[in-house]
C-alpha cells in the first residue's frame, strides 16, 4: 500500500458524504445541543466513542468537573409594547437570556428607559450597542433589568453561549438587532414597556473528554473516513 502524506493526497481520501452525515447526527434534535452535563451531551459522547471504536481505535474517557453551567430551565414569555400595540417575542430568535443574568422566575413588567440616561427605578433599561455591560451596571439601582443587543446567525437564531460569567445583580435579556433597535427608539421617545423573566440557574456538572488512539492499519485497510 502506498501511503499519501502530502496534504492534497490526504484531502483526496476524505469523504464529504461521511463528514456531512456526522455533522447532521451531532446537530440533530435528539442530541439537543450537546450541552455539557446534559443527556444530549452524553448521547453525543457515546455516539462518538462508538464511531471511533468501529475504526479499531482504543477509546477511553476522562471526566472533569464543570462549575456554574448556565441552564435556562423554562423558556420565558417576554412581551413588549408601546402606544401602537404589543408583541410577544420569539425566544431564541428575538429574545434570549444573557449568561450574566440573575435568576428571576417571576415575570416583571416595567416601562422602558435608556441605560445611563433615565431614572432606572422600575425600568427595563435598553443598553445602547456601543455601551458595555460593565458600564450599563453603573446606574441601575432599582432597575427591573437590562436589555442588550446580540447578533443572530444566518438563520436568525441568537448565538448560544455554553458558559459565561458569574451572575450579575439584575435580570439581563438579549434582543436581536432589529428588535433592539425598535425598543431603543421607543425608550428614547419615552414610550414603551416590557414584561419578562430570566429563569436561569447555574449547575455544577461533569464533563467528559474522549481519548482515542488509532492502531496501525492492516495492509490494504482503509486509512481515512
Amino acid at each position: 500500500m502506498t501511503t499519501r502524506t502530502d496534504l492534497a493526497g490526504l484531502l483526496d481520501q476524505v469523504s464529504t458524504d461521511r463528514m456531512t452525515a456526522t455533522i447532521a447526527t451531532l446537530a440533530s434534535d435528539p442530541l439537543a445541543g450537546r450541552r455539557v452535563g446534559s443527556p444530549g451531551g452524553a448521547a453525543a459522547r457515546a455516539w462518538l466513542a462508538d464511531q471511533l471504536t468501529a475504526l479499531d481505535a482504543e477509546v477511553r474517557t476522562e471526566d472533569f468537573p464543570v462549575r456554574g453551567v448556565p441552564q435556562v430551565y423554562e423558556a420565558p414569555a417576554v412581551t413588549w409594547g408601546d402606544r401602537n400595540g404589543s408583541q410577544q417575542l420569539v425566544f431564541g430568535r428575538q429574545v434570549a437570556i444573557h449568561p450574566a443574568s440573575a435568576d428571576t422566575a417571576d415575570t416583571t413588567r416595567g416601562p422602558l428607559g435608556l441605560a445611563g440616561t433615565d431614572d432606572p427605578a422600575g425600568r427595563w433599561l435598553v443598553v445602547p450597542a456601543e455601551m458595555s455591560l460593565f458600564d450599563a451596571y453603573r446606574d441601575t439601582h432599582g432597575a427591573a433589568g437590562l436589555l442588550i443587543r446580540r447578533p443572530v446567525d444566518a438563520e436568525g437564531w441568537q448565538f448560544t453561549m455554553l458558559a459565561g460569567p458569574d451572575p450579575g445583580p439584575l435580570p439581563v435579556l438579549t434582543l436581536d438587532p432589529d428588535t433592539h433597535h425598535v425598543v431603543l427608539v421607543a425608550a428614547a421617545a419615552g414610550d414603551g414597556w416590557l414584561d419578562g423573566a430570566t429563569p436561569l440557574r447555574r449547575d455544577d456538572v461533569t464533563g467528559t473528554n474522549i481519548h482515542a488512539r488509532l492502531r496501525q492499519p492492516a495492509p490494504g485497510a482503509a486509512t481515512c473516513c
